[in-house]
């Protein structure tokens, strides 16, 4: 049954997570003729006024395709949102939990097609800001644009301070995402007859208070680095006690959901 619901959820995203990539590629060739105008734009013989049109004109374009980029990373997170929604916490929730289907299954199957598709489109994204950036540079004096960072003895913590937020990148991820879910589940339970609004309101105020908390927390941790003898390995130190936090939270979030699911609380 995971299987079948898992070739449901995919093919309930892909049909906004294709329109999503082709955007991004629409974006990308944008981008690298923007890019390309801009590099070359003082080798064209222009008088100072058109010289400062064209040059606003393309700046406004590539701040364009930059919002573009940056919202088709955004709008996959929302649909993923929007897909739980309605198959869990809205009235099409009662077909879903007569399925003969564990919550485990229904959980780890919006998770993994939350993760698919956010890793697709994320990678998508980072692809054309790079090919954007180094179709528009001039790499011929760059022979020096990697410094040796791997000499001296900072080089074991660089290391260590890479995969560690490598780590907190993919816990963090996890974390928002069951975050959102619960939010979104809890909110229409309470507001019973206005679900949509109880859900958005709910992640609204859930999102902040939790960003409030986390964000104090990061501040005192890092005040804490300041006076620290080394400070690069007080980072990696701080990092790792974040993640084990935040994983920690992670596995709570994912049983309270689990909890309210399998109560199936009033979705009246």
């Amino acid at each position: 049954m995971f299987s079948k619901l898992l070739k449901y959820d995919f093919k309930s995203l892909k049909r906004i997570g294709i329109p999503v990539l082709i955007g991004i590629l629409a974006a990308t060739v944008l981008g690298c003729v923007d890019s390309i105008l801009l590099s070359n734009l003082y080798d064209w013989e222009l008088n100072d006024f058109w010289m400062s049109l064209l040059g606003v004109i393309l700046v406004l374009m590539k701040m364009v395709v930059t919002s573009v980029l940056a919202v088709g990373a955004s709008v996959i997170q929302i649909m993923v949102c929007v897909d739980f929604f309605k198959s869990l916490a809205s009235d099409e929730g009662y077909l879903t939990f007569t399925l003969p289907v564990k919550s485990d299954s229904i959980i780890l199957s919006k998770m993994t097609n939350s993760t698919i598709w956010n890793f697709i489109v994320g990678i998508a994204v980072v692809c054309s800001f790079i090919i954007i950036e180094l179709v528009g540079s001039d790499l011929s004096n760059d022979s020096t644009i990697i410094p040796s960072i791997t000499d001296g003895s900072g080089a074991g913590a660089l290391v260590c301070f890479i995969i560690l937020l490598v780590l907190l990148l993919i816990v963090s991820f996890f974390n928002s995402q069951l975050l959102y879910f619960l939010a979104i589940f809890f909110g229409a339970v309470i507001a019973k007859k206005h679900k949509a609004v109880g859900a958005v309101g709910c992640v609204i105020a859930v999102n902040s208070i939790y960003g409030t908390v986390v964000g104090i927390i990061s501040v005192i941790a890092f005040i804490g680095i300041g006076v620290s003898s080394d400070p690069f390995v007080s980072i990696n130190i701080v990092l790792g006690i974040f993640i084990l936090l935040l994983a920690i939270v992670t596995v709570l979030f994912y049983f309270l959901l689990k909890h309210l699911m399998e109560k199936r609380l009033n979705l009246a």
